[in-house]
């Protein structure tokens, strides 16, 4: 057994060998809160290989190890679930395939979506009492240790947002309300999780990401730094259509080439 022959530190490099992590989707049941893993070793839905995870094969203490590094290495993706703020809460508890282990304890990559239901009392009527109610149900992200990386992913408004810029020359009315009315919501959080020791990262869309370590965590900064990844966008996608008109109309140009007769003078058509 792998514990009775090499110290931990050389076990770990082992562990990580045997399973580098994956991303785990967490299906999250919106009428309870149940919730179920797409891959889970012990649990007959595992990637992996089976037998790693056979406590005849590798021994008890082995197989715990095996269990821990697991959580600490898989990415635990919670998607746009209605119950996912729930469902991060149980992970407090024992899970009963993982070995009497609290997932809590050892998960370290956590990502989850906020989506336009999550905020649309707080778009729509401006209500601080929303506002208190949407940070009560983020605050199931301190159930996680402390170190954690908490990727909170935004890129519906983005992607909204710039296409709207590009599309109609302005953006309609409400979708910069939304961005500032999910900043409200994310930049109190952020500093309270980067305070408390986590990371955290918010991705706005393909080219937009706001980290803790990027400096000051800040409405105005976050806001103006949408802004300039928002120009990048516009003139990135404006520059490909004007390069692709420009393209198309070169095609049209040499497709049909003239056509001479033998005697020099220009046929018709």
């Amino acid at each position: 057994m792998l514990d009775e022959k090499l110290p931990r530190e050389l076990r770990d490099m082992v562990y990580l060998y045997i399973g580098p992590g994956e991303q785990v989707i967490v299906k999250v049941d919106p009428w309870s809160d149940s919730r179920d893993l797409d891959s889970a070793p012990r649990s007959g839905r595992f990637y992996g290989c089976d037998h790693i995870w056979d406590e005849e094969f590798v021994g008890s203490t082995t197989l715990r190890e095996l269990i821990e590094h697991w959580y600490r290495t898989s990415l635990f993706d919670f998607g746009c679930s209605p119950g996912r703020f729930r469902s991060m809460e149980s992970m407090a508890n024992e899970w009963t395939w993982t070995y009497g282990l609290v997932p809590a304890a050892f998960i370290e990559q956590v990502s989850v979506c906020i989506i336009e239901a999550d905020l649309d009392g707080l778009i729509s009527e401006q209500d601080p009492h929303y506002l208190k109610y949407i940070n009560s149900r983020m605050e199931a992200l301190f159930v996680f240790k402390v170190i954690t990386k908490i990727h909170i992913d935004m890129r519906w408004f983005m992607d909204r947002w710039a296409a709207d810029s590009i599309n109609h020359g302005m953006k309609p009315f409400g979708s910069e309300r939304q961005l500032r009315a999910c900043i409200r919501v994310l930049v109190p959080l952020a500093k309270r999780l980067n305070a408390a020791g986590y990371f955290i990262e918010v991705g706005f869309g393909k080219y937009e990401t706001m980290s803790s370590t990027d400096g000051e965590i800040s409405e105005t900064a976050w806001l103006a730094k949408l802004e300039d990844f928002e120009r990048f966008d516009v003139e990135q996608r404006t520059g490909k259509r004007v390069r692709a008109k420009k393209a198309a109309t070169m095609m049209s140009i040499s497709a049909d080439p003239p056509v001479f007769a033998k005697e020099g003078v220009l046929q018709k058509f």
